[in-house]
């Protein structure tokens, strides 16, 4: 069974939305930065064992999932 970090557990502020659209399958994330350098509201944090999307700023633009080289990061 994959691990995903779940990018957002409350209600997305700017949307109401329960979930945000995408997360980081923990086991495929090689930790690159290449989602961080793209994302347009600095909403990626490289931690320990993966990516990390903050909730508070990101806008759910998917420029973090098109950029992947190994496809870490899908859609919810």
């Amino acid at each position: 069974i994959r691990q995903c970090l779940l990018l957002k557990e409350k209600p997305y502020p700017k949307t109401g939305g329960a979930v945000m659209a995408y997360k980081v399958n923990t086991e495929d994330c090689v930790r690159c930065g290449v989602c961080a350098e793209v994302c347009p509201m600095s909403a990626i944090e490289l931690k320990e064992e993966a990516a990390y999307i903050k909730p508070g700023q990101c806008i759910d633009c998917g420029g973090c999932a098109g950029s992947c080289p190994v496809g870490a990061i899908q859609p919810e």
